[in-house]
């Protein structure tokens, strides 16, 4: 007799993994916030980019995006919110709307106020804004001391060496061209040119073997009055390489620089300040792979050279690398 099949619905279904509702809620929600995260990280970079293109009113959108996002991440109240006021408020500084930034610096200075925790790379960024509004309204001295304490807390975090402190030096140095001291102004300029020369020429290896002072580059006369860590960690250039916005900032920094020593070389600066930049511009330009702008302030930068009573020869050997690693 033949037997008959038990219909396949008899048979039973296959046993599925049981997933607990409450690991699946979880995983939901580490999923969101990571999206969150990267959207945050994405518009802080697209905010300061916009800054240091003079694109202030897409910078405060961005920056009113951010604020929304980091509220939704972290709540309100949170020291996570500090970038999104920071970006607001230079954003309207931008824009010449001085009682609104103040508004947006103030609601960030009462963050990093109320959190003790608070860590220096914030800190320092906190006090350098502060610095610029209060060097837009003339409050100078409040500028300078606001400044000073913006190179404390990054030479804290990062050592008194690194291109992250270098920003200020460089509103330093402005605030005292804006009291008319050139003098000072340009030791704290010379600061920032002797960092940023320290970094590219640890980041290609072919030209560390020369001195990073090459162009020797005087100390600030003001450093005694600022308490940095000495020892501190270091730079950016052990394996890190500098992003977009990090770019075009030592590109805004190291011209305005330029700028100013060019103006000034015809009231009786030494030729060598001026040699100075056009070095460390070579270096940029070299570390950024543009052969046409490296080969440009490299030229100038031989041409001054030869000018000097005694031509400095460590520096001209890497002049010489540098033009011809172009040809």
């Amino acid at each position: 007799m033949k037997k008959l099949r038990r219909p396949d619905s008899d048979r039973g279904s296959p046993e599925l993994p049981f997933i607990n509702p409450a690991e699946g809620r979880l995983h939901h929600r580490k999923q969101a916030q990571t999206k969150q995260k990267e959207t945050i990280e994405s518009l802080q970079l697209s905010g300061k980019m916009a800054v240091l293109d003079d694109r202030f009113d897409h910078a405060y959108n961005v920056g009113t995006q951010l604020l929304k996002t980091a509220v939704e991440m972290h709540g309100m109240g949170s020291v996570e919110l500090i970038p999104a006021y920071l970006l607001l408020g230079e954003a309207s500084m931008g824009l010449s709307r001085i009682p609104q930034a103040e508004k947006y610096l103030s609601q960030a200075q009462w963050l990093m106020l109320k959190s003790p925790s608070c860590d220096d790379s914030v800190k320092c960024l906190v006090f350098r804004y502060l610095g610029l509004l209060y060097a837009t309204i003339g409050q100078y001295e409040k500028a300078r001391q606001t400044l000073a304490d913006d190179i404390y807390h990054a030479s804290m975090k990062y050592g008194c060496s690194d291109i992250r402190v270098a920003s200020g030096y460089f509103h330093m140095g402005n605030v005292f061209f804006q009291e008319d001291r050139p003098e000072i102004a340009n030791s704290f300029h010379s600061q920032v040119l002797t960092v940023w020369k320290s970094f590219f020429l640890q980041v290609s290896p072919s030209l560390g073997a020369a001195d990073s002072d090459a162009v020797k580059s005087p100390v600030s006369p003001l450093s005694s009055q600022i308490s940095v860590a000495q020892g501190g960690p270091s730079s950016l250039s052990d394996g890190i390489s500098l992003d977009l916005a990090e770019q075009m900032e030592a590109i805004n920094m190291l011209h305005r620089i330029r700028l100013s020593r060019e103006k000034q070389i015809h009231s009786g600066m030494p030729s060598t300040m001026l040699l100075d930049v056009y070095y460390t511009l070579s270096l940029l330009y070299h570390y950024l792979e543009n052969q046409s702008l490296m080969t440009e302030f490299a030229g100038k930068a031989v041409q001054l050279n030869k000018s000097q009573v005694n031509p400095n020869m460590e520096l001209a050997e890497n002049l010489t690398y540098l033009l011809n690693s172009a040809s």
